[in-house]
């Protein structure tokens, strides 16, 4: 009898603790809603320091809240883009650069000064492309522009061509010397492959997909229509691939919210965050304007609001953007 009553009693507990046991299914539900929202959503804060003399282009992830790559504006003069019809890019952030065709003879010695020179605007636009997707065929002349000192670089000419597989460069100077080519595969994890003339091809910018963000020198036109003016600013670029971004003034960071009617305001154009959200005076140096915030929709990875908070560093030098940003709820 008293083994019968063991029995029943050691049953009874049995089934009290199988009660007390959540199916394995329901549990993983209540974990998985169980997430500390300022994790998510919660403001973050950073900065990027391009030098004084902005020399640095560096990427930035607003995933990841940090640069994913760095290097020296000076490290690449064209970069050409992996897509069905590639364009031909040219590196904006160096002061004065600049491109020219010269007409199909490789062998002809080129003359500088009758050429029609032309340069790029970082919009994304085709029309702002000096040559964009119309290098076939052509010998090209690039102007590299002026180094950090103000020296001229030199002009060097250079041919492109292009198969399913590979990105091809034929180069030399002016007078058909020095005569080099470099190969490259076609890469459709980046969005386009840099080209120094003088080393060949690079990978600097991240795959496309790591980054959101590059902050870099770059050319600016005021007055277009009137009285054209180009003019190298410092500001932030979006990524080519599958991002937008919109500027909305008179908006509070910390209550901006992207709803229905804002979305039409973004836009592919790679110049969307751009330069102005600062000023410079000559007494009190670079100011940022409050009451101004951008959305960056970074597809995949979420949307964004981002306000900058400064352009100087913690020792007070220059080309430094400091920003503060947070994802916004779907």
């Amino acid at each position: 009898m008293e083994f019968l009553m063991q029995g029943r009693w050691l049953l009874l507990i049995a089934l009290v603790a199988m009660g007390c046991r959540k199916d394995p299914e329901m549990l993983e539900a209540v974990l998985v809603e169980t997430i500390d929202l300022n994790d998510v959503y919660g403001t973050r804060v950073a900065g990027v320091a391009l030098g004084s003399d902005y020399g640095q282009q560096a990427y930035f992830s607003l995933a990841e809240n940090r640069v994913v790559a760095q290097h020296d504006r000076y490290a690449w003069d064209v970069a050409l883009t992996h897509e069905a019809e590639p364009a031909l890019l040219l590196n904006h952030a160096i002061p004065g650069l600049r491109v020219a065709v010269a007409g199909p003879d490789w062998t002809e010695w080129v003359d500088e000064t009758a050429l029609a020179w032309e340069y790029d605007l970082p919009t994304g636009d085709a029309a702002d492309w000096a040559v964009g997707r119309n290098w076939a065929g052509h010998t090209l002349v690039l102007d590299r522009g002026l180094d950090a000192t103000g020296a001229p670089r030199g002009y060097l000419k250079f041919q492109v061509t292009c198969t399913d597989s590979t990105q091809h460069f034929r180069i030399a100077d002016l007078s058909g010397a020095a005569e080099r080519q470099f190969t490259a595969p076609t890469d459709t994890v980046h969005h386009a492959t840099e080209w120094s003339l003088d080393g060949g091809p690079l990978h600097l910018a991240p795959p496309r997909a790591d980054w959101d963000l590059l902050f870099t020198n770059y050319l600016h036109v005021y007055e277009p229509e009137t009285d054209p003016f180009p003019y190298q600013v410092t500001g932030a670029l979006l990524n080519p691939w599958n991002h937008k971004g919109g500027r909305f003034e008179g908006t509070d960071f910390a209550e901006f919210a992207l709803t229905a009617e804002l979305e039409p305001a973004l836009t592919p154009a790679w110049d969307a965050i751009g330069f102005d959200w600062k000023s410079f005076d000559f007494d009190l140096g670079y100011t940022v304007y409050e009451e101004l915030t951008f959305a960056v929709d970074c597809g995949a990875t979420g949307r964004y609001a981002l306000a900058f908070t400064g352009f100087y560093d913690e020792l007070g030098e220059r080309g430094a953007p400091q920003f503060q940003f947070r994802r916004l709820m779907e």
